[in-house]
């Protein structure tokens, strides 16, 4: 009994995955980008020991403390695979009432330090991409263009806004742009916002 539920389990998210432009034996192969921490020194414009504790954040792990994770009109979310993280799968088909993405929201972690968001994907199929990044509260975004059929990270530089005294959230998000017609597959994996000491 439980085989049989376990193989009619599988067959439903492989059909899952197919309708969503993925192929399911892909997704057990192709790992997101994952930057180093001269990497996001680099980004940051500072020396890597300057780099503080991180607060990450999954499709397994949607709240950390004060910050969390939201997701729109994913298609799918899966928590135990892959491990540790899980992953979340959007594809440009399946758009609701809002475009395939995440958003992030944190409280300010250091007055007077900016705050570097990445977001940990995976693009699937040899179409470009097209993404826009925000940063919050102020609005401010990029739209990017990227090709796919590989691990990708999108960052955000968000500024503290030191002029906002007390408590202040912060955020960044990322959307999907691509016309629904051309089925563009992808999983978010991790997010992670680091910032200095």
């Amino acid at each position: 009994m439980l085989q049989a539920r376990h193989a009619a389990a599988t067959a439903a998210r492989a059909a899952t995955l197919r309708a969503m432009g993925m192929e399911p034996r892909r997704m057990t192969r192709d790992k997101p980008k994952i930057f180093s921490e001269a990497q996001r020194a680099e980004v940051l414009q500072v020396d890597p020991a300057l780099l503080s504790e991180a607060i990450v954040l999954s499709p397994r792990r949607m709240v950390n403390g004060d910050a969390h994770l939201t997701l729109f009109s994913a298609g799918l979310v899966e928590t135990t695979y892959p491990a540790g993280t899980g992953q979340a799968l959007f594809t440009s088909s399946m758009q609701g009432a809002s475009y395939p993405g995440a958003q992030v929201a944190f409280p300010r972690i250091a007055p007077g330090k900016q705050h570097l968001v990445e977001f940990h994907v995976v693009l699937y199929g040899p179409t470009t991409f097209n993404f826009r990044v925000f940063d919050y509260p102020m609005g401010g975004y990029q739209d990017v263009s990227v090709p796919g059929g590989r691990g990708e990270v999108f960052t955000v530089l968000v500024p503290p806004l030191d002029e906002i005294e007390g408590y202040l959230e912060l955020g960044a998000g990322l959307q999907q742009r691509d016309p629904a017609a051309e089925a563009a597959g992808w999983t978010l994996h991790s997010v992670r916002i680091t910032t200095t000491n």
